[in-house]
């Protein structure tokens, strides 16, 4: 009889669980505090879509967590963020500061295509003048962002043909082969328009001797800095 008493009050008696420190972990949930939770690998990373070092503004953790400052209005654009740039007339408030410009109030950008006259005109012959350089204009014929650049002259440098890489710079680019028997020559311009009528730049002449016994003779690269006046 003590047997079962002692059996009975054994399997009636409340259980205690132990665990050794590291037997039960429990992980936080990511969440934007200003604190490293054990999910982040930084601070509020998780937070920082677009890795710029600035937090989701539109989260209320963030909010609460930081100045305005900190505080990101597109975490999805690494470009868009406090103290950027702002960009006139791209739809976007860049710098985050709720003065976005309108786009119905920007003015179309205006149309480069036409005649411009070189000051000063370049002019440089080698390899018994079988390169010939006379450039007094280009004529350009803008197809934003394509652009293409007409010297003036023989077929040195020829059709140049590029893209915009700014508001309003570019750079156009023609390759002459030689087919690998002589010298193959690239030209290109690489200019800035500063008004609607005027840009400056540089025309680049390089010279690649392709059959590897002085193809190219008495040829060497050339740089020539212009302004150009439609």
């Amino acid at each position: 009889m003590k047997n079962r008493i002692g059996w009975v009050l054994l399997m009636t008696a409340p259980m205690a669980l132990f665990g050794c420190d590291n037997d039960i972990g429990i992980t936080g949930n990511a969440q934007c505090d200003g604190q490293k939770q054990p999910s982040e690998d930084t601070v509020d990373s998780p937070f920082d879509a677009d890795n710029d070092g600035f937090f989701d503004g539109s989260n209320a953790g963030c909010v609460a967590a930081y100045d305005a400052s900190a505080l990101d209005c597109d975490d999805r654009d690494e470009d868009i963020h406090p103290g950027a740039d702002e960009v006139a007339c791209n739809g976007a408030d860049d710098d985050c500061d709720a003065e976005t410009p309108d786009d119905d109030e920007c003015t179309e950008s205006d149309d480069f295509s036409g005649t411009y006259i070189v000051t000063p005109a370049v002019s440089y012959a080698c390899a018994f003048n079988s390169v010939t350089l006379s450039v007094s204009s280009f004529t350009v014929t803008d197809a934003n962002p394509t652009i293409l650049v007409v010297a003036s002259g023989d077929t040195q440098p020829g059709s140049m043909s590029g893209s915009f890489d700014s508001a309003n710079g570019f750079v156009a680019t023609n390759a002459i082969s030689s087919g690998g028997g002589g010298c193959d020559e690239t030209y290109s311009v690489d200019a800035t328009f500063t008004s609607a009528d005027e840009m400056y730049g540089t025309l680049t002449a390089t010279f690649f001797d392709a059959s590897g016994i002085g193809g190219c003779f008495d040829c060497a690269d050339q740089t020539f800095s212009f302004t150009a006046v439609r």
